[in-house]
């Protein structure tokens, strides 16, 4: 897939970011998430760090999130498919720091 070609209007740093994100070069990156939040009916802005890549299909990441008010330490394990991450970062819900 040639992601210039299907996305011509992303910025060319949301370019790079989709190619490592799908080739599976994020791991270490922080990164900035917002989901929605069903306890607030809102959408909510999380921090999180790419801690590793599943071996087995090499198509899911394992990242620490942590919300505004914590610190990496407080971080939770989520199991996030790169094909999940790559639509949060065309829609603009993930940006990597």
């Amino acid at each position: 897939m040639d992601i210039a070609r299907e996305f011509p209007s992303l910025a060319d740093n949301i370019h790079s970011d989709l190619v490592d994100t799908l080739g599976g070069k994020v791991v270490g990156r922080d990164l900035g998430h917002v989901w929605y939040s069903r306890d607030s009916r809102q959408k909510v802005m999380y921090s999180g760090r790419v801690v590793k890549v599943k071996k087995k299909g090499g198509g899911t990441y394992v990242i620490s999130y942590w919300a505004q008010n914590e610190t990496y330490d407080d971080a939770i394990d989520f199991e996030v498919s790169k094909y999940e991450l790559a639509a949060d970062l065309v829609c603009g819900d993930m940006i990597f720091s």
